[in-house]
């Protein structure tokens, strides 16, 4: 998945910045130590006065020189602590600024993803509709032109049928006409005015 594999490199990344900066805490640290170390014979040891101190010389014990050494040593210590202190926090406002920069661009590039899948998925589903469309029309057509030409040939038939049977009736009629003449003629008759009939197989 390519949000799981975002995050994936942005915690590896934050790792390998995490392994940088407490090297570079601990190079600054012992920097401030040999500093501390070169520095140390010139700077004046926090002795104490006495609570009866009445302006005149002072003559310190070992143990209070040691004292002041170790209040000495423990104020820096606290210095470079406090200065460490410092430095970590702005790197974890940096590492939280650059995380929520981060973030907010794997959000908009997963909503921009998820946008042009969504358009993807809208236009085949177009595309599937037009398709079915034109199968349809297609299939319409077909079944309507179909339908044009079995109906033409049935008129074709029927015109045909038709025209053979006036055909024929034509021409029984016209088989007939002799004697429906003979028929329609006037009656023959005798040299008296009578009547004469024919017999049928003369008819």
């Amino acid at each position: 998945n390519k949000q799981v594999k975002r995050l994936s490199q942005v915690l590896h990344s934050n790792s390998v910045q995490n392994a940088l900066l407490k090297h570079e805490v601990m190079s600054l640290r012992e920097a401030l130590v040999n500093e501390r170390t070169r520095r140390k014979r010139g700077k004046a040891l926090p002795l104490l006065e006495p609570e009866e101190y009445n302006g005149r010389a002072i003559v310190w014990s070992p143990r209070k020189v040691r004292e002041a050494r170790g209040r000495q040593q423990q104020q820096k210590l606290e210095e470079e602590q406090q200065k460490l202190q410092k430095a970590e926090a702005k790197r974890l406002r940096g590492d939280k600024r650059q995380a929520k920069a981060e973030a907010v661009q794997l959000r908009r590039q997963v909503r921009a993803e998820a946008r042009l899948l969504r358009e993807k998925e809208r236009a085949e589903r177009a595309e599937r509709a037009a398709d079915q469309a034109s199968q349809a029309a297609a299939h319409r057509t077909t079944q309507q032109l179909k339908k044009a030409l079995k109906t033409s040939q049935k008129a074709s038939q029927k015109a045909s049928k038709t025209t053979f049977k006036n055909r024929v009736g034509a021409e029984g009629r016209r088989g007939r006409e002799p004697s429906g003449a003979i028929a329609g003629a006037p009656p023959v008759q005798s040299h008296l005015g009578r009547k004469i009939v024919l017999p049928t197989k003369y008819q």
